[in-house]
C-alpha cells in the first residue's frame, strides 16, 4: 500500500485533496487470476494506449480526446469483461 498526503487529483488538477490517500498496486496477472480463481470466464481483455485523463504531466492529447505518452504506445489502462456461468 502506498500512502500519500493530500495533493492534486490526477483527473482534476484544480482539486486539492486535504486528506491522506491510500493506493494499492495490483498487477494485471493478480487481477485476471483472481477473477479466474473466482470461477469467472474472461470474455475480453483490452489494453489502451490512451486514457480520458492526463495520467502523467508529460502526456499529450491524442486528437480523439484522450491522453497518451508521445511516441509510445505502452498501455496506460485496460478494460476487461468477465462473466459467471
Amino acid at each position: 500500500m502506498i500512502v500519500s498526503s493530500g495533493g492534486q487529483d490526477y483527473a482534476d488538477p484544480t482539486y486539492l485533496n486535504e486528506h491522506d490517500n491510500a493506493e494499492w498496486i495490483h498487477t494485471i496477472d493478480s487481477i485476471v487470476n483472481s477473477l479466474a480463481d473466482a470461477g469467472l470466464q474472461i470474455e475480453f481483455f483490452h489494453e489502451h494506449s490512451s486514457c480520458p485523463w492526463r495520467m502523467f504531466p508529460f502526456c499529450e492529447l491524442d486528437g480523439r480526446g484522450g491522453w497518451h505518452i508521445k511516441g509510445d504506445l505502452i498501455p496506460l489502462i485496460f478494460s476487461l469483461k468477465a462473466r459467471k456461468h
